[in-house]
């Protein structure tokens, strides 16, 4: 999903790293041999390049689809009156202000419970009509040591 997506990707590239470390300081695991260690390390690495090229465009999407929800509860938050002396009154407006708010926030998370195919699959049909690679091609290392 759209929220989701960052923090997993953060995941897999302390993964990547972790795993990096473990060859470096030659920790010897029993169950695995160097040279499927070697796989697995650009496997998850090359997956972690894959993917981190469509972070910058979810994180301009999420921004733009949050400024007018961001707008409308400042624009609630506003109109919420704090000015009656009742106990009843205040109790009526902070339900009614809570209720509204609460709605704003749910418009957010379905937001966010999106699912990230849909930014994948329209870029990878963007990509699949260009003729030729468009990016050089990089050391995983320097891409992931930032």
């Amino acid at each position: 999903s759209f929220g989701e997506f960052p923090f997993r990707l953060n995941l897999l590239k302390a993964f990547y790293k972790q795993l990096r470390i473990e060859k470096y300081f030659n920790i010897d695991r029993e169950y695995i041999t160097e040279t499927v260690r070697d796989h697995v390390i650009n496997m998850v690495g090359n997956i972690y390049c894959y993917y981190s090229q469509f972070l910058p465009i979810l994180i301009s999407k999420i921004d733009s689809e949050r400024k007018p929800i961001e707008k409308e509860l400042t624009d609630k938050i506003k109109l919420g009156r704090w000015e009656d002396q009742s106990y009843y009154r205040l109790k009526e407006t902070a339900e009614k202000s809570h209720r509204k708010i609460a709605k704003i926030m749910r418009d957010y998370h379905t937001i966010l419970d999106r699912p990230m195919f849909m930014i994948i699959s329209v870029d990878n049909e963007n990509t699949q009509n260009m003729t030729k690679f468009a990016y050089p091609p990089m050391e995983i290392e320097s891409f992931i040591s930032e």
